[in-house]
């Protein structure tokens, strides 16, 4: 895993993503899949995340209303 990376996806607020990386930098199973395979998983993961903090921002909001 080149940690150079890790540490930038991190300071830019990607951090599932981020982790993402780590996993399949440690997993041999990643290995057999394309850059483009690896990227889709790493990404899908981080958007997730990202929407689903949304929701909950917005839930809560809404509940304090």
């Amino acid at each position: 895993m080149n940690q150079e990376i890790y540490e930038k996806l991190r300071e830019m607020r990607l951090p599932i993503m981020a982790e993402e990386y780590k996993d399949q930098s440690e997993n041999t199973d990643t290995q057999n899949m394309t850059f483009e395979e690896r990227l889709e998983a790493m990404v899908i993961k981080e958007y997730d995340s990202q929407i689903n903090h949304t929701v909950k921002r917005y839930i809560k909001k809404r509940q304090l209303l």
